[in-house]
This record gives structure tokens, sequence and C-alpha cells, in this order.
């Protein structure tokens, strides 16, 4: 944290904390104005705060501006609009609650701060930043699943994000490289300014800028990779969480595939220039963007040189922001149920391993039709733990900092086909099952979040997941590479025998993608 932000922040946590008429809520000053909020079940929130200025109109595709003051006290009671995006109702294992549901707008840059009742401004406590997932073209901070007030009852201030996403937020093209200001990253960006204003304001709230942990699952976690590999992130934060992210594979695309994109979406917007293409109505860009593929991360982050100069997954790239780690991946990962039938295994060992089948097959393939689901399964986790271990050990090379590396294998309520699925974790994680609408959760799902809760909260304490109410977590070692395993018997387990990591060391080398799904 530099000096002005350090010494602007003191000013206001100085004056921050008043209370107003008859409101339970507190009355907080921030940079832009006095704010106040709402208190439930002994947690305060305030919600929809605008972090930075509308990216409508002539600001699309620029860098986040200042957000404008106001005047009076802004009633920070409700979630501000989702970013851009298109909706979407439930799929595969994907219910209500994990899904964006309400308004959808440019003006969308906001943030959302929950912590305990009457926390006074000098209670320096430690600050979770949660970054939201759906493939850096959907998601938001209002999903039921990502409500802050539990781990805040826990004694941290939780912060959530919204960000510009999808082609709003992640386009590049050689107009927009020419501006500066960010071409095919205006997403980090709104994420850098999200930060910085945390460093700005949190102590006004009673948190302690120097203990932020910035957390995320998915394309949230793969955010986080790209800013601690960003010279402009720098000191922003001091702990990271990562779910479903460290081994995903898909590293940002440099900047020159990325421009071209951009010049097929103008075609396929009917337009001659960036001018023109910031004119179009949101709904016209998005079907043109739509036009163009709708594969996994079409518009995503890009190594441009400056905000991201390298590959972040690349042990070393992250020397701007080197921090303790928290990161793993969920069991059953895919997109897709596993195959139920030997050809279908065999198809997906193809797919896989390419040159390397016949070798696959010795591992995977089986002669029991009853038996191709389990392998079918089996490949996949297997392919994911060898994809962060790579990730680990690369990172472990370079770093001076501690990696707790977990496999989350609870499996939800009704969720059995599917298994401990992408994002399952997350309502275990922030303790918000009660958000599910149409889920039995039992008493082995309440002990399953409560420790996966006190061991995400103490990461964010101490840098440490391990405490009193939650322990045996060794960190990473790559000569004894080993993994916690959260499920009912929670557990530390080998992360594949050297065999299997050897294997897929060679499947790597071979070049073939290693990744989570």
């Amino acid at each position: 944290m530099n000096k002005r932000t350090a010494a602007k922040g003191a000013a206001f946590a100085a004056m921050a904390f008043f209370s107003i008429g008859s409101s339970n809520a507190q009355t907080i000053q921030v940079e832009q104005g006095y704010v106040s909020g709402k208190t439930a079940d002994a947690v305060e929130a305030f919600l929809g705060l605008p972090y930075a200025a509308t990216t409508a109109g002539d600001n699309r595709w620029r860098a986040p501006r200042p957000a404008p003051a106001w005047t009076g006290v802004r009633q920070a009671t409700e979630f501000g609009p989702a970013c851009q995006q298109q909706l979407s109702g439930e799929f595969g294992p994907f219910t209500i609650e994990y899904l964006t549901h309400g308004d959808v707008s440019e003006d969308c840059l906001s943030l959302n701060i929950w912590r305990p009742e009457n926390t006074p401004a000098t209670a320096q406590l430690p600050v979770m930043v949660w970054i939201h997932g759906g493939g850096f073209s959907s998601g938001t901070t209002s999903v039921p699943i990502y409500d802050g007030a539990p781990l805040a009852r826990r004694g941290i201030i939780v912060v959530s994000v919204n960000y510009r996403l999808g082609v709003f937020g992640f386009l590049a093209h050689p107009e927009l490289t020419r501006e500066g200001g960010g071409s095919g990253n205006f997403g980090l960006l709104d994420l850098v300014a999200a930060l910085s204003w945390v460093q700005t304001n949190i102590a006004s709230f009673g948190g302690d800028p120097a203990q932020i942990t910035l957390a995320g699952q998915s394309a949230g976690s793969m955010a986080i990779h790209d800013l601690m590999a960003s010279p402009s992130a720098k000191g922003l934060f001091a702990r990271v969480i990562s779910e479903s992210g460290p081994g995903i594979g898909y590293p940002p695309q440099p900047i020159a595939a990325a421009e071209e994109k951009g010049k097929k979406l103008l075609a396929a917007a009917g337009v001659d220039s960036v001018v023109d293409l910031r004119k179009l109505p949101p709904e016209d860009l998005q079907k043109a963007a739509a036009s163009l593929g709708s594969g996994l991360l079409n518009f995503a982050p890009v190594i441009d040189g400056a905000l991201l100069p390298s590959n972040p997954y690349v042990g070393g790239a992250d020397a701007f922001n080197d921090t303790p780690i928290l990161a793993g991946m969920n069991a059953d990962e895919a997109f897709s149920l596993p195959k139920t039938d030997i050809a279908g295994l065999n198809e997906e060992i193809d797919t896989y391993f390419g040159q390397m089948s016949e070798q696959a097959r010795n591992l995977y393939a089986v002669t029991n039709p009853a038996e191709a689901r389990d392998a079918s399964r089996r490949l996949r986790r297997e392919r994911g733990i060898a994809s962060t271990y790579r990730w680990a050990a690369s990172h472990a090379n370079a770093s001076k900092q501690p990696i707790y590396l977990y496999l989350f294998e609870h499996v939800e309520p009704g969720s059995e086909e599917w298994g401990a699925f992408h994002t399952s974790e997350v309502p275990y994680a922030l303790q918000t099952l009660d958000k599910a609408s149409n889920r039995s959760f039992g008493a082995v799902d309440l002990a399953v979040s409560e420790m996966m809760a006190s061991y995400w909260t103490n990461f964010v304490k101490t840098g440490d997941p391990n405490g009193k109410d939650a322990s045996n977590w060794p960190p990473f070692r790559q000569d004894q590479p080993k993994m916690r395993v959260l499920d009912e018997h929670p557990r530390t387990e080998k992360m594949l025998n050297r065999d299997i990591r050897n294997f897929y060391e060679r499947v790597s080398e071979g070049g073939n993608r290693l990744t989570l799904f």
C-alpha cells in the first residue's frame, strides 16, 4: 500500500463511524461520501457501493474512472446490477442459487461489504475480497451462494466485486491497443480499481488494508493468478485463495491473437471502427460476439505486456505478488457426465492423450462395461490433479511462500450423478448452504461446511488454514506432494503415485494440454 493510499485510508477511518437517527445500521464515510447499510443476524452489509464510474457509452472499453461523489447519505442496502451478460436458466447440476438473475447493465462496477455488527473503525479485521466465477462471461456478486454474511460472523470482513465480462470486459483490437489503457484486459483493470478502492476505504469499516486475502473460484481464480503476475496489482493483497483455478490449463492468449478476434467482431457487427462499435446497443454487441462462437473463455484476459506481462501459470511469473496460497480443485470438475460405456471411454482417452493413447489405456482401459464410468471419472480426476501438481511444483520453485492444496470430494445432495461438480465447494466454503432451495442438506453437509469455513477463515486471518478448530493440513512439498481431501472424513493424501505423475509429465511434454476439465 503506497503512502498516499495509507494516509487517505487513515483519514477516512478517523471520522467514518457514527449512528444516525433510529437506524440500526452504521453510517460510514468513504472517499465518495457517506453510506449507510443494513443489519441482520449480527452482520452489517453495505451493498452496491460504486467503486468506479459507469462503463457505458463512450466509457465502453476504457480504463475504469473514479466513481462520482454523492451528497447526503447513500443507502447501500441493495446489490447493484450484474455486469452485462446473457442470463441463463438452470442447467446440468447448476440450480438457481448458483446463477445470475435480476438486472444487467454496463453501469455495474460496484462492490459489497459485510462485517460483524458494531465493528469499530479501529478493529483492523482481516479482509477477504471475493471474485466470482463464470468463465469471464457470466456471474455477479448477488448470486446467492456468494453471500458474505456467514464468514463475516467468523470475525472477518468480506468484500465481493463486480467486473466487466465477456466482450465488454475483454475485447482486444488494434484501435484499442493504440488508445492504451488496457486493450483486452478491461475486466482486470476493474479488479485493480476495486482493490485500490478497498485499500483506501476498508479501514473505515474496521478492516486492515495490510491483511487482504484475494479469493475466487474458476474464472475468479484465474483472474487472481493474473493479478499475482501483474505489476499493477503489486501490494494490493497479501494472501490468495484459488478455487478450481491453478490447474485450469488455459493461460491467457497473446494480444495479437486477441486482436484478430477483435477484428472479426467488428466485421460480425457490421461496423468499421471501435468508435462505431461503442455506439451499438449492448444487446447487438452481444449478438455479434455470440456469432463468433461460444467456446470456453471466448473473451478472456490476454498477455498484453503491460498489465499482464507473461503467462501467470509459469513459475516466477507472479513475482510481483508472491503470497501464501490456499488452492485446489473438485473431484469432478468436468462440465459433462462421465462416459458410461467402453467405446465412449476409449474415445475420451483418444481425445485427451493423442499419440499417447495406447499408454493411457494401460492405466484407464477396462473390459467390463460396468467399470467404464468409474474409469472415466478417475481419468478426469487424475488429469486435473496432475495439472494442479504441475502448477504447484512450478510455483514452488520460484516462491518463498507456502502452498496449501486441497481436493474437494464431498457430493451435494441431489447431485450424485455429477459428483463433486465444478463450483459445488463454494457454498460449503462460504457457509451458504441455506441459499439452496431444493437440496436436502443434513448433518454431514453442515459438518463439512463448518470444517471448510474454519480452514478458509483461518487462512484469511493468518495465511495458514490450520488452527485450534481445524488442523493437520501440511503445506505442499515437491519431494512428498500431498493435498488435503475435504470430505466427511478429511484426510491428507498423496497427489497420485509417482508412476502416474511421471506419465502425465510425459503427456505434457508431448504437447497435450492438462486441465481440470
